[in-house]
């Protein structure tokens, strides 16, 4: 007899830089479950949220297995800023059981940052791609969409969260059943897949595909777009294959966007047109001290709107033509003989009228 198949197709549809982007709130947070608020446990959970928030950080977990890093870990306390304990709003005394402990673990930014660039650690800025999320699940019906209150869908959320990964469900509305149906996905049609995808302004995407029955959830994640990345796993149940799977792709989606901590730095030249008066000049350059690879400013010379700077960043400095892509107050211009001579040449987008 054959063994019912369980099957999800995760899509994750990453954002390019030139896409949707959004700058990741509590990257140097992390909520660990916890037995118990003895000492043991606190230790442990404070240990296992410094684990999280750097792998978070630097978008690989590889970067656990850094000497140093360990080192960190077996005294992350000094890491610490504060924690308090939560338990879940799911479970509560009338079902006669005792609501999940949770410990919620804040870190300060300030050591972390200097442990990795002493490390020379990868950091991945906190400006990320959206990933659009599409499931489908399969039987012996047929394959059809998982909604967003699904356990497999809760799960794939649960894991960019971990990760440090913005996130967004598609609508299954009239407009996405024409462009794309569940057979597709399941097919991998790259094609309807792009299409789809399209209308959120994407143009990267990840199919997680794998059957669950008895035993071992076997199953191929594929990163397609920009990004070619593929991998067969199995895992001993469903939550540890999303969980891996999620990983595998984050690894992949991070690395082409870090840089390295405390690496010498690189200059390059930016030409901004469009700077028409003090609020717009403040606006500029209140936006580069915030991106996280910039380590310095300079303004060069001003003609009119139009402003020649030297930034320095950390690594290397095509880095930050991939950062600034996402940025929307910034619209990179390519005269039609090439970039120009004397800088990467952008408009800035600080008034109502542009």
């Amino acid at each position: 007899m054959i063994r019912p198949l369980f099957i999800l197709i995760l899509v994750l549809t990453v954002v390019s830089a030139s896409a949707q982007a959004r700058v990741v709130a509590e990257l140097y947070s992390a909520r660990v479950p916890v037995s118990d608020r003895s000492e043991a446990a606190r230790l442990s959970a404070i240990r296992q949220g410094l684990a999280r928030v750097l792998v978070k950080l630097t978008g690989s977990r590889q970067a656990l297995s850094d000497p140093g890093l360990t080192a960190a870990l077996g005294n992350a306390a000094d890491y610490l800023r504060q924690y308090s304990y939560t338990s879940s709003e799911n479970i509560g005394s009338e079902s006669g059981t005792t609501a999940p402990l949770f410990l919620e673990a804040r870190f300060s930014p300030a050591p972390i940052e200097t442990l990795l660039r002493e490390l020379f650690l990868p950091v991945w800025p906190a400006d990320r791609p959206v990933v659009l999320l599409w499931l489908v699940t399969g039987d012996a019906a047929g394959p059809r969409f998982v909604e967003e209150d699904e356990a497999p869908a809760v799960l794939a959320r649960e894991a960019l969260e971990l990760r440090g990964v913005p996130y967004q469900m598609p609508l299954y509305d009239l407009t996405d059943a024409m462009a794309l149906n569940p057979p597709q996905v399941w097919a991998q049609d790259q094609v309807s897949l792009k299409m789809a995808s399209r209308r959120y302004g994407v143009d990267h995407w990840l199919v997680l595909q794998f059957d669950e029955g008895h035993g071992p959830v076997s199953g191929r994640w594929a990163l397609a777009g920009q990004r070619q990345a593929a991998d067969d796993l199995q895992q001993d149940d469903l939550e540890q294959w999303i969980s891996a799977a999620v990983d595998a792709a984050v690894d992949e989606l991070a690395r082409p966007m870090t840089f390295r901590a405390g690496q010498l730095g690189e200059s390059l030249r930016l030409v901004v047109d469009n700077v028409n008066n003090y609020a717009d000049l403040s606006g500029l350059l209140a936006l580069l001290s915030t991106l996280e690879i910039v380590t310095g400013t300079q303004i060069l010379e001003v003609d009119r709107d139009r402003l020649l700077l030297e930034v320095t960043v950390e690594g290397k400095a095509e880095r930050l033509a991939e950062v600034l892509a996402g940025q929307p107050r910034l619209t990179r211009v390519v005269s039609v003989g090439g970039e120009q001579s004397t800088g990467i040449a952008y408009r800035w987008h600080g008034g109502s009228g542009d």
